[in-house]
């Protein structure tokens, strides 16, 4: 068997990218900067997006969220895209961060230098399909922004001159 001595530590989810060292107690992932969602499968968030983390002297862990989440409400059936940015310049809210929990003080959290994106778009898994309405979730850094701006790009159909029609985007 596999022995495992105090502190423990995990990260969810497993994913490539997601580890702990388990000298410093600091955990690394990435919040992605374009996030699909499965709506045929009725999910409200993109799967593996949502990074959650703990640390215990005693093998019973509790998981907290490592990200913020922005709650977006779509009302109509022709949004294929959705994308959260801050309003200043330079403001990350997607890449690859550290956190080392410290008990119960706030974790401390840095963006790893060269891998910030100032925006998370959301699109369904199906390229290009459409949302379906209902509320959704983007996952982003834990972060201040001086402002947000939420862009959703809606399904357009065009009306050719012999009735023909051709879809595109706005």
């Amino acid at each position: 068997g596999v022995s495992v001595e105090s502190p423990y530590f995990a990260i969810y989810p497993a994913a490539e990218g997601n580890v702990v060292d388990r000298e410093t107690g600091v955990f690394t992932a990435t919040v992605p900067g374009l996030q699909k969602i499965d709506v045929k499968k009725e999910q409200n968030v993109a799967q593996g997006a949502l990074v959650a983390v703990a640390q215990s002297e005693t093998p019973q862990l509790q998981f907290k969220n490592a990200v913020g989440l922005v709650k977006i409400n779509i009302a109509r059936n022709d949004i294929m895209s959705v994308k959260i940015e801050g309003l200043g310049e330079n403001e990350f809210v997607a890449g690859q961060f550290t956190m080392k929990l410290n008990g119960d003080e706030e974790p401390e959290i840095a963006l790893v230098e060269g891998t910030g994106v100032t925006s998370v778009t959301l699109n369904t898994v199906e390229n290009y399909g459409m949302f379906t309405p209902g509320e959704y979730y983007a996952t982003v850094l834990p972060c201040n922004l001086s402002g947000i701006r939420v862009t959703f790009k809606r399904k357009t159909f065009t009306y050719g001159e012999n009735g023909e029609v051709t879809t595109g985007s706005e």
